[in-house]
């Protein structure tokens, strides 16, 4: 494909924090298109683990998945749920630690 004219739309999610529906917190750094299928893809951050290589890891994963919901029981939930870091409770240690990484990154790029 020459021409951005011709690419089918692409639905973005907005960059944040969010949260698992089994718990663990994320930050969305970006959507971006893959260049096989041309399938919208949300590149993300986990902000959970101890200091190994699971700790702050990239992950990728298709936006129309990031974005469904998924059957817990018989309840639909979504499979991720966007939070203001601001507003989060602190009510646990990874969720502090969640809020304050996220905090620390705005910190940063404010500068």
């Amino acid at each position: 494909m020459n021409s951005n004219d011709s690419l089918p739309p692409l639905t973005t999610l907005p960059a944040g924090l969010y949260r698992h529906y089994k718990g663990g917190w994320y930050e969305v750094l970006q959507t971006v298109r893959c260049s096989e299928t041309l399938q919208g893809m949300t590149i993300y951050r986990a902000l959970y683990g101890d200091n190994g290589t699971e700790q702050y890891a990239l992950w990728v994963r298709p936006t129309a998945m990031f974005s469904e919901c998924v059957q817990v029981g018989e309840t639909a939930v979504p499979r991720f749920v966007r939070h203001d870091p601001s507003t989060v409770a602190m009510s646990d240690l990874d969720t502090a630690r969640a809020v304050v990484w996220m905090l620390g990154q705005r910190l940063e790029l404010a500068g």
